[in-house]
């Protein structure tokens, strides 16, 4: 991985938790507001607060379990191809002798 992708991904992980954070303390510090009605704007907020914990739980559980698909996948096809023996002369120990 180069700097720049390390840095990159650095970044995106940083700015991911701390919309995390900041939803999360958003939502428990105006989970009581006074609500003004249908039009109310902290209702608003903590709606799109809940939908995007709600969709990057569901995204981060996708995103594990298609890695631990290809995990189990690699895994399985790098025992295989370790286990199974290599047929040559040497191995079977065949001398050719005239």
């Amino acid at each position: 991985m180069t700097k720049r992708n390390r840095f990159l991904t650095t970044l995106l992980t940083i700015a991911v938790a701390f919309v995390m954070l900041t939803s999360v303390a958003y939502i428990a510090k105006e989970s009581h507001h006074d609500c003004v009605g249908d039009n109310c704007a902290i209702c608003h907020q903590l709606n799109a607060c809940q939908h995007f914990l709600k969709d990057l739980g569901f995204g981060g559980a996708a995103a594990a379990a298609v890695l631990s698909l290809t995990w189990f996948l690699l895994e399985r096809v790098r025992t295989y191809v370790v286990r199974t023996p290599s047929l040559t002369l040497v191995s079977l120990k065949v001398k050719l002798s005239d």
